[in-house]
C-alpha cells in the first residue's frame, strides 16, 4: 500500500497585510514568505489572510527583522572570480576542473550545480545527500539554480537531496519544474524543510505531469 497526495480543489489566494518589509514577499499562489529582509526592523504585527471561494481565515505574524552573522566556515564559501568563469560556460566539455569537495565545498557544490545546468550528459546521478546547502538568498548559485536546471535537464535520473537543508520554496520551484522534466527517475528530499506547501505543490506538480517518469518519491 503506498501512499497518495493530492491537492485540493480550491486553491487559496493569499495576501497580507501591512506590507512585508523590503526584500520579503509573500507568495500569493502557496503563502510561502520568500526572500531576506535589507533592513533592520523591530517587532512588528503582520496579518496574512487566505482566500478561496467558500471563505476566508486569517493569521497573525510577529516578527524582527535583525542582523546575523554569516557563517565564515572557508569550505563553504565561494570563490567569485571562480563562480565568474563558471557561469560563462554553455559547453559541458569546456568545464573547469572539479573542485576539491573536502577542501572547496562551496565552489564544489556551485560546479555541480552548473553541470545540471548546461545538461552534462556524463551527470545522471546528482547527489547531495548530507551535504548542507547553503541558504537560497545567501547563495542563489546552488539550489535555486539547481530546481530551475531540472525544468530542462535530460539526463540526470537520480536527484537525491536527502538532509540537504533543502527549503519550501524551493521545493515549490523544483514542482514547476518537474511539470516540464521527462527523465528523473528517482527523487529523494526527506529530512529537509520542505513543509505542507512544497509538498503539496510537489504533488500536483507529479500528478499533473503526464510525462513524468517519476517512480521513486521519497519525502
Amino acid at each position: 500500500l503506498e501512499p497518495t497526495m493530492e491537492a485540493g480543489g480550491q486553491g487559496c489566494a493569499f495576501t497580507v497585510e501591512p506590507a512585508l518589509p523590503k526584500g520579503l514577499a509573500l507568495n500569493p499562489k502557496s503563502g510561502v514568505i520568500e526572500g531576506s529582509p535589507e533592513e533592520v526592523l523591530d517587532t512588528k504585527e503582520y496579518t496574512v489572510t487566505a482566500q478561496n471561494g467558500t471563505g476566508s481565515t486569517s493569521a497573525m505574524l510577529r516578527f524582527v527583522c535583525d542582523m546575523v552573522e554569516q557563517q565564515k566556515d572557508p569550505h563553504l564559501q565561494v570563490d567569485p572570480a571562480f563562480a565568474a568563469r563558471l557561469e560563462e560556460v554553455t559547453d559541458p566539455a569546456e568545464l573547469p576542473p572539479e573542485p576539491s569537495r573536502s577542501l572547496r565545498l562551496g565552489d564544489w557544490m556551485v560546479w555541480m550545480v552548473h553541470r545540471a545546468w548546461v545538461n552534462d550528459p556524463t551527470l545522471m546521478v546528482f547527489d547531495f545527500t548530507g551535504l548542507q546547502m547553503p541558504l537560497p538568498h545567501m547563495e542563489p548559485r546552488v539550489a535555486p539554480k539547481l530546481c530551475k536546471a531540472m525544468a530542462t535537464n535530460t539526463h540526470i535520473t537520480s536527484l537525491l537531496l536527502a538532509d540537504s537543508n533543502f527549503r519550501a520554496p524551493q521545493a515549490v520551484e523544483l514542482a514547476e519544474a518537474l511539470r516540464k522534466n521527462q527523465v528523473l527517475d528517482v527523487l529523494n528530499i526527506e529530512s529537509n524543510f520542505v513543509g505542507p506547501e512544497g509538498l503539496t505543490s510537489l504533488a500536483a506538480a507529479l500528478q499533473e505531469a503526464s510525462s513524468s517518469a517519476l517512480r521513486v518519491f521519497r519525502v
